[in-house]
């Protein structure tokens, strides 16, 4: 099950994420960032990487889109989130205490996850992955 224990979270990435938080708090005073995983299991990345796929000729086949949720397996190919210590954060953003999933409304927070060192997953070509960033090593 992923978890938000922070302890397992590489320390420069919390300290990234932290000071990340704190400034988009003081610049957008309405809106709150709230961790949703610090960490992901292999076993259960690979389930959401199996959502909107099919197994087909030995692989996962992507068959719907639309219900992709990642583009790493956790088995094969492990994500930042998934290590221990975890170099990774999914997190969400709410506006006046409702959970937003405009991806828009995460470019602010994306941005200044940026100029505190951190890869922020909304800028990926392949798979614009907006409530998540990494510590890139």
């Amino acid at each position: 099950m992923a978890t938000t224990n922070r302890a397992i979270t590489n320390p420069a990435m919390m300290n990234a994420f932290n000071a990340a938080v704190e400034e988009y708090r003081r610049a957008y005073p309405n809106h709150e960032v709230t961790v949703l995983a610090t960490h992901r299991p292999p076993t259960e990345q690979h389930h959401l990487y199996k959502q909107g796929r099919e197994w087909e000729g030995g692989a996962w086949v992507l068959m719907d889109p639309m219900k992709r949720m990642t583009d790493v397996d956790g088995l094969a190919k492990r994500g930042a989130i998934n290590m221990i210590p975890s170099r990774g954060v999914d997190f969400v953003i709410t506006m006046f205490g409702k959970v937003v999933w405009d991806a828009t409304e995460y470019t602010p927070f994306g941005e200044i996850l940026e100029k505190h060192g951190l890869w922020w997953g909304g800028r990926s070509n392949e798979f614009p992955d907006v409530d998540h960033c990494e510590l890139r090593l």
